[in-house]
């Protein structure tokens, strides 16, 4: 089985000092489907819940480009969560071709060159 890595220079920013790609999954976002966007969303919230019971209203859940992407073995994402508290949670999660949470999981960062 071969995997592709592409690595995407242009379109990122920062998020809690990791390189993010562009925010993804928006509404209007017409490949939202394609993207896996309601499984990544739905296993970072999942996430958050099991790491931290109890914690603060989720206010808004980002999602972002990783910069890195592989592909040909589905959608691998940065997941911002932000809770009304004022904190938030950052997520490095990848969902396979299948769109459902339980084909998630997370991925730890690329190492820095």
């Amino acid at each position: 089985m071969l995997a592709a890595t592409v690595l995407l220079a242009a379109c990122t920013t920062t998020v809690d000092g990791r390189e993010v790609g562009e925010r993804i999954c928006g509404a209007a976002d017409p490949m939202r489907e394609d993207r896996h966007c309601d499984a990544i969303d739905d296993y970072a919230r999942t996430l958050l819940d099991d790491e931290q019971p109890g914690h603060a209203a989720i206010r808004d859940v980002e999602i972002y480009f990783d910069p890195v992407r592989h592909l040909a073995f589905g959608q691998r994402a940065y997941v911002l969560v932000r809770l009304d508290d004022g904190t938030h949670q950052l997520y490095r999660v990848h969902c396979g071709f299948n769109p459902q949470s339980d084909n998630c999981f997370t991925v730890e960062p690329e190492p820095s060159p």
